[in-house]
């Protein structure tokens, strides 16, 4: 046997010996076919290569996964409070297309997957240092992923089901995670499970996850096919871009290989806890009655920003004068909604609107009347400041007449503020 060289393979007839000068020869056989794998040297080494089906950066985009943490809020003087839990961010490695982009490892020897060879996949960092281990919780975890097997071209291989390695968080455990939310702090300030923001552990985290050949390869260019991959980043919140390593290890001998896809999925940070994301707080106030808009009726209406009174002489109410963006609601008495951008109320001015002129044409929000002004109606003015996270106070007057009599009319006023309850004012819930 010293005379056949490493990785070479020799036909060798074997018999049992009789004493006489028949033998009866034995049927031989190999797991893998291929001989080279079989006998375990250098020749047994091979490889699994990355194609894929289209260009990443055409076909296949995933978005960054934003490492924000979760708030509750209250208000208190006027300002938000918050409280943070912490928060593991969910992100999925998009790496197929709806079909027609697909991702896939190749085998390039017939045999190199014999049977209870086993398939790995970890998460590691863009040098190839594990990101998915346990002796520290700030890492890159997998929460779901597959491999299949490509029909095409035709392959005896077949691979059983995921299995699952270690487990770093299982759901219910004391973390919360957040797959789909993809802003800073959810819109009410509230972490539920309405909308976008989950804020509560629903998901496992893994350190790997393998897969076993089930029946083996014979033939060239097996094709596996590589599905998503959801994973998580644990704990810490520091940006990292995290990559897919699948290995393979050939059973019951030989050497196999390990692939890095290079297609990562980054980990981004948020805005500190300390930056409030910006709101705007409009200003509302509403004018009870106009008439039918007719030869005989005109109507306007006048909006006036009365902050600098507020800042001048009220100063306990925290306002800024500032221009600010008018939209004027006009609800008739038959339930038709109209709506109408009237332009830019100025710093400490006044905004006046003829609802009259034929040149005025709110577009119809609710309803089927597409005729503005055929019956009574009443308006909301909607002032949105121009600065983030500011309060401001409006005012107003609206006019009416029919050429022989003018009448005036003052707005109802809503407010934030809880002091000022009586005559025309009501609270700003």
């Amino acid at each position: 046997m010293d005379q056949f060289p490493q990785n070479a393979f020799n036909v060798i007839s074997l018999t049992t010996w009789d004493g006489g000068i028949n033998g009866t020869q034995l049927g031989v056989s190999y797991s893998p076919a291929n001989p080279a794998i079989a006998y375990g040297g250098e020749g047994s080494t091979h490889n699994f290569t990355v194609d894929s089906t289209c260009d990443k950066n055409s076909g296949l985009y995933t978005p960054d996964v934003l490492l924000c943490k979760c708030y509750t809020s209250e208000l208190v003087d006027q300002a938000y409070v918050y409280d943070c839990y912490d928060l593991y961010r969910l992100g999925t490695l998009d790496l197929t297309d709806d079909g027609n982009c697909r991702v896939y490892l190749t085998e390039d020897e017939a045999g190199m997957l014999p049977m209870s060879s086993v398939i790995t996949m970890t998460i590691v960092d863009g040098s190839g240092n594990p990101l998915s281990t346990l002796t520290a919780t700030d890492g890159v975890y997998l929460n779901s992923a597959s491999l299949t097997v490509n029909g095409t071209p035709a392959t005896t291989l077949t691979l059983g089901s995921a299995t699952a390695g270690a487990s770093v968080d299982l759901a219910g455990i004391d973390e919360y995670s957040d797959l789909n939310y993809s802003g800073y702090v959810p819109i009410d300030g509230i972490c539920d499970q309405s909308g976008k923001d989950s804020c509560l552990d629903n998901y496992n985290l893994y350190e790997s996850f393998s897969w076993q050949v089930t029946n083996p390869s014979t033939v060239n260019a097996a094709q596996i096919n590589v599905g998503d991959v959801r994973m998580g980043r644990f704990t810490a919140e520091a940006p990292i871009t995290a990559y897919v390593k699948i290995a393979w290890a050939p059973f019951p001998c030989g050497t196999g290989n390990a692939v890095i896809l290079d297609y990562p999925l980054n980990f981004v940070v948020c805005p500190p806890e300390s930056v409030e994301p910006d709101e705007y707080w409009p200003a509302y106030e509403y004018f009870t009655y106009f008439p039918a808009l007719n030869a005989e009726w005109w109507a306007g209406l006048a909006v006036t920003n009365v902050t600098y009174f507020n800042d001048n002489f009220l100063p306990i109410l925290n306002t800024t004068d500032q221009d600010a963006d008018v939209v004027l609601y006009l609800i008739e008495a038959d339930g038709d909604v109209y709506m109408a951008n009237v332009g830019t109320l100025p710093k400490s001015g006044i905004l006046v609107t003829l609802l009259s002129d034929p040149a005025f044409a709110p577009t119809l929000v609710t309803g089927t009347d597409t005729t503005f002004g055929d019956e009574p109606f009443w308006v909301i003015a909607e002032a949105t400041p121009t600065i983030a996270n500011t309060w401001m106070a409006i005012d107003g007057f609206g006019m009416l007449g029919d050429g022989n009599q003018g009448q005036g009319t003052l707005p109802r006023i809503d407010t934030p503020y809880s002091w000022w309850t009586s005559g025309n004012i009501f609270n700003k819930k």
